[in-house]
């Protein structure tokens, strides 16, 4: 499967440094090629972008502290606008 061949709905990097967990969000229209590059950070080089599919247990938690992030998110951009506006 090539990444052309498929639907990206959400990519984000989660960053760790010094102890503090970060996130760089990335672009929807740049999603797939990110994706297509990953290889070539993964261990052995593969030749294709290696997946691994998290058990819904796991991914409903991940969802849920995503939405949670975007509510996060959102809310510091509405002080911002409300600051300036």
């Amino acid at each position: 499967m090539t990444t052309e061949q498929i639907n990206i709905e959400a990519l984000a990097l989660y960053v760790r440094v010094d102890g503090k967990t970060f996130l760089a969000p990335i672009s929807p229209e740049r999603a797939s090629m990110f994706l297509g590059m990953v290889s070539a950070f993964q261990s052995g080089t593969p030749e294709k972008t290696s997946l691994i599919a998290m058990p819904d247990s796991v991914a409903d938690l991940v969802e849920a502290a995503g939405a949670e992030l975007g509510r996060h998110i959102d809310a510091i951009k509405a002080a911002k606008e409300s600051k300036n506006g």
